[in-house]
């Protein structure tokens, strides 16, 4: 996915991520593009906000690699817990600790 600057800030305006409520390969295809011309984006706030939220996600996801969100669910893959949590709460609002706990197959004490 590439841009002009203000139509990608656009269309970012109302987003987390590119596709969906979970980080992807796309948000890495697309973080690459920007990072490499930067400048470029430096007035458009929400691309600015995105690529600050992208290169803080610890891992980099390889293109065959599962897509965290499954059937409703956030799966913790190569994502810290921390970032499930927050895409869970993204997603819906609120969360159910002992739920998401069972669900991850962790402590509930980690997410409390």
């Amino acid at each position: 996915m590439t841009m002009e600057p203000l139509k990608l800030d656009e269309y970012l305006s109302t987003r987390s991520y590119v596709n969906g409520y979970c980080f992807t390969y796309e948000d890495r295809a697309l973080f690459e593009v920007v990072n490499k011309n930067i400048s470029n984006y430096s007035a458009c706030y929400h691309v600015v906000r995105w690529h600050r939220h992208i290169a803080k996600l610890s891992k980099p996801i390889k293109k065959q690699q599962p897509v965290v969100c499954k059937q409703d669910k956030i799966v913790l893959t190569d994502m810290s817990l921390d970032q499930t949590i927050l895409n869970v709460l993204e997603k819906d609002g609120e969360i159910d600790s002992l739920g998401l706990a069972s669900d991850q197959n962790v402590d509930h004490q980690k997410l409390i």
